[in-house]
């Protein structure tokens, strides 16, 4: 199966790593049977920039390990993806539900749905973004058991 990530699980995946984190990387693997993730190359790159700077202002990441965890998204072996123009429209139709970015991972995994002919999941660790209603695809949520 393909495997569309999101930024959420991809800050958990490279920042962590205590047991949340080696579940969620093994959650991964197996959800993409081994396969490279698809991921959005700009949009996911900011997110999780973004996620990696709050937690290190808050306290929660040392600066050393939020660079590691960088490096490693940089050296992540993925497919990197562009917004096409008809994803952009569909990012716009899901508007009353979803954010412009939560809903531009939501149009990508629909793409390729439609485009590669097999199954594509969303993987996520945002509860919002996979209990949203108005989706035609499949969301896979990661919840540390």
């Amino acid at each position: 199966m393909l495997v569309v990530a999101d930024a959420s699980v991809l800050v958990v995946a490279l920042q962590r790593l205590d047991d949340e984190g080696i579940q969620l990387r093994r959650w991964l693997v197996e959800l993409s049977e081994g396969q490279e993730l698809q991921i959005l190359q700009n949009l996911t790159q900011l997110e999780v920039m973004s996620a990696l700077r709050r937690l290190v202002l808050s306290g929660s990441l040392a600066e050393s390990e939020a660079h590691a965890a960088i490096v490693r998204f940089m050296e992540l072996p993925a497919r990197r993806l562009q917004v096409t123009q008809p994803m952009a429209i569909r990012i716009w139709e899901l508007r009353n539900n979803l954010t412009p970015y939560d809903a531009a991972y939501v149009a990508l995994t629909e793409r390729l749905q439609s485009e590669e002919k097999i199954e594509v999941a969303l993987a996520t660790a945002d509860g919002r973004l996979a209990n949203a209603p108005g989706l035609s695809c499949d969301v896979r949520l990661f919840e540390n058991k």
